[in-house]
């Protein structure tokens, strides 16, 4: 009937909160009901549970890892030299799974923690210093870095260069070469152009 996911995402950890959701894991918006659980908040009219419901504990781990190699083609998946920077956050089956398809990848800022190393924001440039250093250290051949619940993920290349989003979705829908692809408004002109 509902989701909550406790995170922060790419916000530094003292702006930790709630993701809330409703069924078939639609966000909870303004328009939709955020404003009357506010309310039910605001009120402390909370409804007293009448049953109790039960926890299921559930590991997504093996679907997550067919579905990612899936996506890779035996053919066309080169051995790569991988920094993978999971910022102190939730990828951990993302990672593992990456670890996975290229052994010989290096990930740093691998431990869950309630404290980071870095602000685990992909777009900030002072998050990816490590990973910049890194990669060049390694010589390796493309970077990776999440953000702290891993629903984002932003690329470095070999030189140490950002790879924009934007540019990104580019790259991925010539790749996919059948549509339609969905992007923000915020995209540059690039992408529409694409």
């Amino acid at each position: 009937d509902a989701g909550i996911m406790i995170t922060a995402s790419h916000n530094p950890k003292d702006w930790n909160g709630f993701k809330l959701m409703l069924k078939k894991a639609e966000p909870l918006f303004i328009d939709n009901g955020s404003l009357d659980v506010l309310k039910i908040i605001q009120n402390k009219s909370f409804v007293k549970d009448v049953k109790k419901g039960k926890a299921k504990k559930k590991s997504f781990a093996k679907e997550y890892e067919v579905f990612l190699k899936s996506l890779f083609k035996k053919s066309s998946k080169q051995d790569l030299k991988l920094v993978i920077d999971q910022s102190n956050g939730s990828g951990v089956y993302e990672v593992n799974t990456l670890k996975k398809l290229y052994p010989s990848a290096k990930v740093i800022n691998g431990k869950v923690s309630g404290n980071p190393v870095h602000e685990p924001n992909p777009l900030s440039s002072d998050a990816r210093k490590q990973l910049v250093a890194e990669i060049k250290k390694q010589k390796a051949d493309l970077g990776l870095i999440f953000d702290g619940d891993a629903d984002r993920v932003a690329f470095v290349t070999s030189k140490g260069l950002f790879v924009r989003p934007d540019i990104l979705l580019c790259l991925l829908a010539k790749e996919l070469k059948k549509g339609p692809v969905i992007y923000d408004t915020r995209s540059s002109q690039a992408v529409a152009d694409t």
